[in-house]
């Protein structure tokens, strides 16, 4: 890992935050619906510049930090939301999908704009974990393969359901590519984003 912050280090930087983004949603919608009363300890608002956050000039310790950190304040906070209560998981869904819409892509996107836009907000570990590889590569049709669970393992400590994640993961890429013609499907642990007339 580069002793120097580069690109890549503020984009994960910056799906860390959009991660507590909706965190804090869902977290706001559990006390509005007096699910929860207390939701400050899962609700993390870091604004500062990332220079400020690298612990003594560990870039990837650091980054790494704070991955596992937002992994698993999310997957407390919704465990504990739905816990004896499976039926708030459909709030959930709905929060999620909108979360998706604010950060859609736009309704002319190709396949490859509709990649790199779930790439820009999906959180999946490092770069260097190596967790989808790309097998096709056009603007009409991208494919990839899920060569690892990077999330399941967050859940399973709490005593969650990893498929709470995969469900609600599935509801914010359906939120990014609403306005758009591409359509994501999924087969075990492989995906196609491919563009509709």
């Amino acid at each position: 890992m580069s002793m120097f912050l580069g690109p890549i280090h503020y984009w994960v930087y910056g799906k860390v935050q959009l991660q507590d983004e909706l965190t804090k949603r869902f977290a706001e919608r559990a006390q509005r619906e007096g699910w929860l009363a207390d939701v400050d300890r899962y609700v993390v608002e870091e604004d500062r510049p990332l220079e400020e956050l690298i612990v003594g000039g560990n870039i990837h310790g650091s980054l790494q930090s704070m991955i596992h950190g937002s992994e698993e304040r999310f997957a407390q906070l919704v465990t504990t939301i739905v816990k004896d209560h499976p039926e708030r998981l459909d709030v959930l869904d709905e929060e999620a999908y909108e979360f998706g819409r604010e950060h859609q892509v736009q309704a002319d996107a190709n396949a490859l704009d509709g990649w790199k836009q779930l790439r820009n907000v999906l959180q999946d570990g490092m770069p260097c974990d190596q967790v989808t590889m790309m097998t096709h590569k056009k603007p009409e049709y991208v494919a990839w393969e899920q060569l690892q669970d990077v999330h399941g393992g967050f859940w399973k400590e709490v005593g969650g359901d990893p498929e709470n994640y995969a469900r609600l993961r599935a509801q914010v890429a359906a939120g990014i590519l609403s306005s758009s013609k591409l359509r994501l499907q999924e087969n075990d642990s492989f995906f196609q984003l491919t563009q509709h007339a």
